[in-house]
């Protein structure tokens, strides 16, 4: 039974751990090395800081004690994370997409069919027309 709830526990930290830095991967472009190795960094040692203080609490107030006031000091943070994140998503505006049965009615101007004559009039029918007309493609390839 204990290698089980184990298991598990190592199963869920593996998935928070891919979550967290899948958001770090995508979120950041400019210095995505840096943050990563901070990141590493500072929850090494901060694993190796638990470990002293936790030892330091288990020898002063007991294990059971220390197992409890470590759990409530982690439900107090995990709450005023999402109290402080909850509070700041409303700011946020959300973007709806057009369902996949709505319509668009294109109405046939005058002036859309103008342009039309003339974009199909400048544009070159073969492709290696195009290519040796475009400016751009010499550089995309």
């Amino acid at each position: 039974m204990v290698s089980a709830r184990r298991g598990l526990v190592g199963f869920l930290l593996a998935i928070g751990n891919a979550c967290i830095f899948a958001l770090l991967v995508t979120g950041i472009d400019a210095h995505r090395g840096r943050v990563l190795t901070l990141v590493n960094g500072l929850s090494r040692a901060c694993t190796a800081l638990a470990l002293l203080l936790g030892g330091v609490l288990a020898t002063t107030v007991g294990a059971r004690a220390a197992y409890v006031i470590v759990g409530v000091a982690g439900l107090v943070v995990a709450i005023g994370a999402a109290t402080a994140y909850g509070g700041s998503q409303s700011d946020v505006t959300s973007r709806t997409l057009p369902s996949s049965t709505s319509q668009r009615r294109v109405r046939r101007t005058d002036s859309s069919i103008r342009r039309s004559w003339v974009t199909s009039r400048t544009v070159p029918w073969k492709a290696s027309i195009a290519c040796s007309n475009c400016s751009m493609a010499g550089r995309s390839r």
